[in-house]
């Protein structure tokens, strides 16, 4: 089947090229998980019994991050999507701006400066 929307075929030519793209919105056939894989579409390729545990480890590695920065740093890639690359640096910019007011990036600095380690935002409250 065709798929019912294409509304995506922006994100499949990024994401595997124009040639798959192409095959894929004319034929409704699936890219296999090995080359979504190769081609950056997934991040990992994992059983089924263990795709809870990786999705957990990965959503932990997340939640030890600065909330504001992970909030804005999702802005940030979503709104850039569409965007010209100088489009693109300008809109970034704000949100690094933004993270350099509220003190985010002197406190990641100052904890790898001192321990040589990310800091440890897992305690932080959301937003």
């Amino acid at each position: 089947p065709l798929p019912a929307s294409l509304q995506k075929a922006e994100k499949a030519m990024r994401m595997f090229g124009m040639q798959i793209a192409r095959r894929m919105l004319l034929t409704g056939e699936p890219v296999a998980a090995q080359e979504a894989y190769r081609r950056g579409g997934v991040l990992a390729i994992v059983p089924k019994a263990q795709l809870r545990d990786a999705a957990m480890a990965l959503a932990a590695k997340i939640a030890g991050k600065s909330a504001k920065a992970v909030q804005l740093a999702k802005w940030s890639i979503n709104g850039i999507e569409l965007l010209d690359v100088k489009q693109s640096y300008r809109f970034e910019q704000g949100f690094t701006f933004e993270l350099n007011l509220a003190g985010v990036a002197d406190e990641a600095r100052d904890a790898f400066v001192a321990t040589g380690e990310n800091a440890d935002f897992s305690d932080e409250a959301d937003g």
